[in-house]
This record gives C-alpha cells, structure tokens and sequence, in this order.
C-alpha cells in the first residue's frame, strides 16, 4: 500500500517519533458488538487509555452540522475532518501512556495506511470484535441510543467501507478475532486480549 501523504509533514514527525513509544490496540467491529465495552474494560485491566472514535464523532457532531448530517444517514463521519482529530486524540493520549486502546478505528483502507505509516509494526495489534446480527439487534434495543435508530445502514456502511480494512488483515493474518456473542465471558476476553498483545512484542 502506498501513503497517501494527507497529514502535514510536523504531525507525520511528531506522530512518528510519538508512536515509536506507545503500544497501540486497534479494536474493530460492527455497531453495537461490544468493542466499546470490551475497550473501557480493557484500558481499566491494563490501566491503559481508551480513545472512542464515536465518542469523538459524536462530539464533532454538536459543533459540525456536516458531521452530524452524516451520523444521523447511519454514515461514517466525514473522514477528511475525522482523521486529522483522530491522530491528534491518539498523539496527546500516547504522550501520556505507553498503551492505547482504540476503538471503531481505522475504518477506511486510507485510515490503515496512516498506521503503518506511522506505527512501527510490533507497536500495533488488531482486534475484531464479532457478534451475530441478533445479538447486535438486541444491544441496540437495550441500549437505546439515538444513533441506533439506523442501525441498519450503519452496519451496511461499515460492511461497505470496513469490511476492506478487515478482509486485508485477515489475508495477512494480523486479525485477532473475539467472539462476543455472549457465550465467553467479558473476563476471559480481557484475558486472551491480554495475552494476546504481549505475544506479540
């Protein structure tokens, strides 16, 4: 894959020589899966800090009209603002601490690049957190956010726009997989996600 250069050359620096002392957990998964969930307990386990890109999307989107137009179609937020607050948010955090856990990131093909741009190879893992489409169905009831009321074309999005992002990992084998259809217990997750990350550097 070829870097599509869209940072300025001092945030390309900076992230750089940031990154090279951070470790970084990258969770992906469809809306409503649990990767937030799994994330905040995670970062609580391994006394770590989480960065939620919805969290930050939905944040964008009370002060950005455009933002919020795209999140309440059930799209992505706009990538072009979204990628420049995203580096910025995981740059400040990797300043502070030597892990991250980021969740609903990286979502493009164009968002992945800038990874392996800018994160030395050991520093990242990817984790896809899995769940069928009527336990995400029944997430989205119970929890009852506002966004969910497309949940529909949200999870059409995602399989448009990341199911790239994941099926590319997945040929290279760089995809850890977790099932959370609620048959393993959050515990054991944190666990094998736990293992997992130190296996790998």
């Amino acid at each position: 894959m070829e870097y599509a250069g869209r940072f300025s050359n001092s945030i390309r620096e900076r992230s750089h020589n940031m990154m090279n002392a951070c470790r970084i957990v990258f969770m992906l998964g469809p809306p409503c899966a649990g990767k937030t969930t799994i994330s905040k307990e995670f970062a609580n386990s391994m006394n770590c800090h989480h960065v939620s890109s919805g969290d930050i999307a939905r944040e964008v989107a009370t002060q950005h009209q455009n933002v919020a137009h795209d999140l309440e179609k059930g799209d992505l937020a706009d990538p072009d603002r979204m990628d420049d607050i995203m580096m910025r948010a995981i740059e400040d955090a990797a300043n502070r601490y030597n892990m991250l856990v980021v969740d609903g990131y990286p979502r493009y093909m164009a968002q992945l690049v800038d990874i392996f741009h800018f994160i030395p190879a050991w520093k990242y893992v990817f984790v896809l957190v899995a769940a069928k489409t009527d336990v995400i169905q029944d997430r989205a009831t119970f929890r009852s956010r506002s966004d969910d009321i497309h949940l529909r074309l949200r999870i059409n999005t995602y399989l448009r726009e990341t199911d790239p992002v994941l099926m590319w990992l997945k040929s290279r084998g760089m995809l850890l997989p977790l099932d959370n259809n609620g048959i393993i217990p959050i515990e054991d997750h944190i666990t094998n996600l736990t293992d997992a990350v130190y296996a790998h550097g």
